[in-house]
């Protein structure tokens, strides 16, 4: 017995989720204030001081994210 799981594209992911504000999560992942600096409501740079925080919790992750501004450079382009 097979068992297929569709797998999203990364794009189709992000896309169907709405960001959430840098203070709620940092609340609900129990950052401290000082732990990260706000670029808005919807970014933020977070301490590398937090891995040695949680370094004892059995669980979790550090994940970092970024995102990019996909554009076209004419010189880029290839003209074949």
């Amino acid at each position: 017995m097979f068992v297929f799981v569709c797998v999203c594209s990364d794009i189709k992911i992000a896309t169907s989720q709405s960001p959430k504000d840098i203070s709620e999560l940092a609340a609900e992942i129990s950052l401290l204030p000082h732990e990260f600096d706000l670029y808005g409501k919807k970014k933020a740079k977070v301490s590398l001081a937090v891995l040695d925080r949680l370094a004892h919790q059995q669980n979790g992750n550090y994940v970092i994210v970024t995102g990019s501004v996909l554009y076209v450079c004419n010189a880029c382009q290839s003209h074949g």
